[in-house]
């Protein structure tokens, strides 16, 4: 038998079970390159996880111009595995790339690219190395892209 829910401090008092309500907890998360949502349910339906959208970068394509004598136009391809490529005045060639959350490393033989996002522009630092007669060792350049 259940213990009566009067008691002699509150004549009138009458137990009510809670009200059935729905609550939800909802936390974001920016991780990597996306935005995820984390949630639990008060209901007792249970804890899950959205995927409400997914901002990535592979087979995304950047053009803009980096500021170094001679060049100008400026193109980078983020293709999957870290497979980069870059279409400058004079050439393409291909490299690697990395993120970390808004912070990207492009990286040839010769130069490194350096960059950080703000929505859909990249802008950044690019240093040569390994050019040996041409003389940009160690030169550093920006450079600005905006993705297509």
């Amino acid at each position: 038998m259940l213990p009566s829910a009067r008691s002699g401090a509150g004549e009138g008092f009458t137990f009510s079970p809670p009200r059935k309500s729905i609550s939800v907890l909802w936390v974001f998360f920016l991780v990597g390159t996306g935005l995820f949502a984390f949630f639990a349910c008060g209901c007792g339906c249970g804890v899950g996880a959205y995927f409400l959208f997914r901002d990535d970068f592979t087979d995304t394509t950047w053009r803009g111009s980096e500021q170094l004598l001679g060049f100008g136009p400026l193109t980078f391809e983020f293709k999957q595995k870290g497979v980069a490529v870059m279409t400058d005045a004079k050439r393409v060639v291909k490299g690697t790339w990395t993120r970390n959350g808004s912070r990207v490393t492009i990286r040839f033989a010769n130069c490194e690219y350096r960059g950080t996002i703000d929505g859909k522009v990249m802008t950044g630092t690019a240093t040569g190395f390994g050019f040996g007669f041409r003389g940009l060792d160690g030169v550093a350049w920006p450079f600005e892209v905006t993705r297509v």
